[in-house]
């Protein structure tokens, strides 16, 4: 009886620690899932901000290479001008007012590179970020994982031990009742066991 009652103990907080630990392994297996789609969403922002800085450089080179077009059809209509006037546009007044405008022109130019180059760079800091961001949830999604199977495991591990104190305490008094209930017996059986006319 007290071997049964063991075995009984242990397979049942053996069935409990199966349990546990296979519960423990689906919440470390949703917060791996939860950190890999949190991940990819880090990935895409970081291709996204990617783009933005490409994006930025080529439409700030686009609007240098227009501005270009506008200071030298500016410069060829003042020419033009001067020339209708009968001033020649080798010296002079013409000469001025063209490289004026070129000056000008060359400052436009180098104003809209800074700011593109400053807003490219934003989206650059921003891409470094996200892909930081990333790595680090999927670090901590490990680090959580592991620590919640390792918990699970100590559980399992716990409910096994219980299973084998409890066995073991309810076999122990199982045996010590039996002790007992044959001790009470024991003189009863010990006069039912002797010889008749024994005694008389």
């Amino acid at each position: 009886m007290a071997e049964v009652a063991t075995i009984g103990m242990l397979f049942f907080k053996g069935v409990e620690a199966i349990a546990g630990y296979a519960e423990a392994e689906q919440e470390a297996d949703a917060v791996v899932k939860q950190a890999e789609f949190q991940k990819k969403v880090y990935e895409s922002n970081k291709r996204l901000a990617e783009y933005s800085a490409e994006d930025v450089m080529s439409r700030g080179e686009r609007a240098i290479n227009d501005l270009g077009t506008v200071v030298q059809s500016t410069i060829g209509a003042q020419r033009s001008s001067y020339a209708s006037q009968g001033v020649d546009v080798n010296t002079g007044i013409a000469v001025d007012v063209a490289a004026e405008t070129a000056v000008s022109g060359a400052v436009d130019a180098l104003t809209i590179k800074n700011n593109a180059t400053r807003e490219a760079f934003g989206y650059k800091i921003q891409a470094i970020n996200y892909s930081r961001q990333g790595k680090f949830v999927e670090e901590a999604a490990k680090r959580s994982a592991s620590n919640t199977l390792l918990t699970g495991g100590l559980r399992s591990l716990a409910k096994l031990g219980e299973g084998a104190y409890k066995g073991y305490t309810a076999g122990f008094l199982q045996s010590s009742n039996d002790d007992d209930e044959g001790m009470r017996l024991s003189p009863f059986i010990a006069r039912n066991n002797k010889a008749p006319g024994r005694g008389r």
